[in-house]
């Protein structure tokens, strides 16, 4: 929103704000707790989770999330800093795991990638590339005085 308000005319400062309510309820935390919750329940329940197992993972969430809140600022930071580390090495972790069970599938997505790239104009179902060219002082509406 800063960059946007402080950047671009003021006409798009609704766009900034457009921004900021469209990031504040895209992440909002309920929604995490709400897919955590479901994940609890489908692999320790194997998909049939008691009465009791949303109330549950709700409240061990809150207590956790209450005393990281209410430690405070030092105790945020702490968390964070030695939280970060581990949220990289599983995030990299999974992703060789899903790269590397499916290698035999990577060949052919380069060739797809390469295909989108240098498509043939002799094959009927290509799209027609048109190179880029810069536009002339004419076409580009900018006049000089």
């Amino acid at each position: 929103m800063y960059v946007i308000r402080e950047a671009l005319p003021r006409s798009f400062y609704p766009l900034a704000v457009l921004f900021s309510v469209a990031g504040l309820i895209g992440t909002l935390p309920m929604f995490q707790a709400n897919q955590l919750t479901a994940l609890v329940g489908q692999t320790v329940f194997d998909g049939a989770p008691p009465a009791w197992s949303g109330l549950a993972t709700g409240l061990v969430l809150a207590v956790l999330v209450g005393v990281v809140i209410f430690g405070g600022l030092p105790r945020v930071a702490k968390v964070a800093v030695r939280s970060l580390p581990a949220m990289v090495a599983v995030y990299v972790t999974m992703t060789l795991y899903v790269v590397l069970t499916h290698i035999t599938e990577v060949p052919a997505l380069l060739w797809l990638t390469d295909w989108a790239i240098h498509l043939s104009p002799a094959d009927p179902y290509a799209a027609p590339i048109k190179p880029f060219t810069a536009p002339s002082k004419s076409q580009s509406g900018i006049t000089t005085k």
